[in-house]
C-alpha cells in the first residue's frame, strides 16, 4: 500500500491537472499534445516492451546494493527481478514520454541518474541514434541486467558510469560540456537531489530539460520540487505527478503547470 502522503498528494494533483483546453501559450499547448500525450506507436516500443515482459517473468533474485532512498514496499537486499520490475520500473507510457522528449531534443548528450534494467535507457537510446546516453547506476547486478539488454537490442549509442552517484557524478561534470537532456530517477532523497540538480545545472543550456521523476515520493521530495521550480533559472516548469520537467529558456515567462498526463 502506498503511503497516505502520496495518495493526498494524487488526489491534489488530479484536483489541480488540466488539458490542452486550458493552454493558452502555443509552446506549452505543442508541447502537451506532441510530447507529453503523443500517441505513435512504433517497432522500437514493441521490442523494448518485450523486454519489460521477459523482466516481469522472471523469478531470479539478485542482490541490490541501494545507496539511494531504497524502496518504500521491501527493504530487503535480496529480490525477485520480477518483483523490482513490478514495483520499480516506470510505466510503458511515461517511457514512451521520454522518447518522444528525447526526440525532440535532438543530437546530443543525455544524461540518466539511475539505470535500473536498462528499460527507459533504451526508449532515450532508441530515440535517436546520434544522441549519447550517459547512465548512472549504483547496483552491480542491476548494471548486468541492463548490459545485457543493451547487447541484446544492439545499442552501442549507450555509456553506464558504475558506483555511487554522489562520487562519480562529479567527474563526469567536470569533463563534460553541454547536455541536452537529464532524467533524475536515483537517489529521491531531498538532500541529494538538490545536490545533484546543482551539479548537473551548468551543463544546461537554454533548451535543455531535467526531468524529475518521482517528485512525490516523500514529503522530502515534494520539498525539493517546490524549491526547484521556484529557483530563478526555472523559467518553466510542468508537474505531470509521475515527474516534474524543468526548462531554462530565458525566453519563457516564468509559469507552473500541472498537466493531465
Amino acid at each position: 500500500m502506498l503511503p497516505f502522503h502520496h495518495l493526498f498528494s494524487y488526489l491534489e494533483y488530479k484536483l489541480n491537472a488540466v488539458d490542452s483546453h486550458s493552454l493558452h501559450s502555443p509552446f506549452v499547448f505543442n508541447f502537451y499534445q506532441n510530447i507529453l500525450k503523443g500517441k505513435q506507436n512504433t517497432e522500437v516500443f514493441d521490442e523494448i516492451e518485450s523486454y519489460r515482459k521477459a523482466l516481469l517473468r522472471t523469478n531470479e533474485s539478485i542482490i541490490i546494493n541501494d545507496y539511494g532512498a531504497g524502496s518504500q514496499v521491501n527493504k530487503s537486499g535480496k529480490r525477485k527481478i520480477s518483483d523490482l520490475a513490478r514495483s520499480g520500473l516506470s510505466s510503458s507510457k511515461f517511457s514512451r514520454m521520454l522518447f518522444r522528449l528525447a526526440d525532440f531534443l535532438g543530437d546530443g548528450e543525455i544524461v540518466e541518474l539511475g539505470t535500473s534494467f536498462g528499460i527507459n535507457t533504451l526508449y532515450l537510446a532508441k530515440s535517436n541514434p546520434r544522441a549519447h546516453i550517459t547512465t548512472f547506476e549504483g547496483c552491480t547486478e542491476s548494471i548486468k541486467i541492463a548490459r545485457g539488454l543493451f547487447d541484446k537490442a544492439g545499442q552501442s549509442n549507450i555509456k553506464i558510469i558504475e558506483g555511487n552517484i554522489d562520487l562519480t557524478l562529479d567527474a563526469f561534470t567536470r569533463e563534460t560540456g553541454r547536455v541536452n537532456l537529464v532524467y533524475f530517477d536515483a537517489n529521491h532523497q531531498y538532500d541529494a537531489t538538490l545536490r545533484y540538480y546543482h551539479q548537473l545545472r551548468p551543463l544546461a543550456h537554454a533548451d535543455t530539460i531535467f526531468v524529475m521523476d518521482d517528485i512525490y515520493w516523500s514529503k522530502p521530495m515534494k520539498k525539493a520540487w517546490k524549491e526547484l521550480i521556484a529557483l530563478p533559472e526555472v523559467t518553466l516548469s510542468m508537474d505531470i505527478f509521475d515527474a516534474g520537467l524543468l526548462f531554462f529558456n530565458r525566453d519563457f515567462c516564468k509559469e507552473h503547470f500541472v498537466l493531465e498526463f
